[in-house]
């Protein structure tokens, strides 16, 4: 039996759907109709972060659990922070315009510009959001951001909090705040 993904052909999927159903055969058309009606596409795969699940894990989780319990307040505002980095990519043949009935297409082939770092915030309690975009991800990136975030759009908060608090006291050897 084959086990990557990779290895499925739509003919090992008939084969394998005979063995596992009443079917006495099944063709490889049927299989790609099945499997475009339903979205599947067993070809691709997502990735993520599978967290290793201990008692230091969920005491993180209960804390950000109660911090998003708590009610409302000015002076102890909540405001998330996530970075992410990415990669800046160009066409190398114009897309091909929409007809009707057929979308836009576009070659898969593209250029590398580079790549940028996402710095986002948003508060948990209004309608409010900032993105920062640096060329590097570094402590010193983040601090920046948290310092602007303190002096410029909640100067007169009383506590910020942030997860890792020593990542503010990296700024060229010397203290954010």
């Amino acid at each position: 039996m084959h086990g990557r993904r990779a290895d499925w052909t739509l003919e090992l999927l008939a084969d394998a759907m005979v063995k596992l159903t009443d079917h006495a055969d099944l063709s490889r058309e049927t299989v790609r109709r099945r499997l475009d009606e339903n979205t599947l596409k067993p070809w691709r795969r997502d990735m993520w972060c599978i967290p290793q699940i201990d008692g230091a894990y969920v005491a993180r989780m209960e804390d950000v659990l109660d911090l998003y319990a708590e009610v409302a307040d000015p002076q102890r505002p909540m405001v998330c922070f996530d970075e992410s980095p990415t990669q800046l990519i160009g066409e190398t043949r114009l897309p091909i315009p929409p007809t009707p009935g057929q979308p836009e297409r576009q070659d898969y082939e593209y250029k590398r510009n580079g790549t940028v770092n996402l710095f986002v915030f948003l508060d948990a309690h209004r309608r409010w959001r900032k993105m920062k975009v640096t060329d590097h991800r570094t402590a010193v990136d983040y601090a920046h951001c948290m310092r602007d975030l303190v002096d410029h759009h909640y100067p007169k908060a009383e506590l910020i909090r942030t997860h890792t608090p020593r990542a503010a006291f990296r700024r060229m050897g010397e203290p954010v705040f």
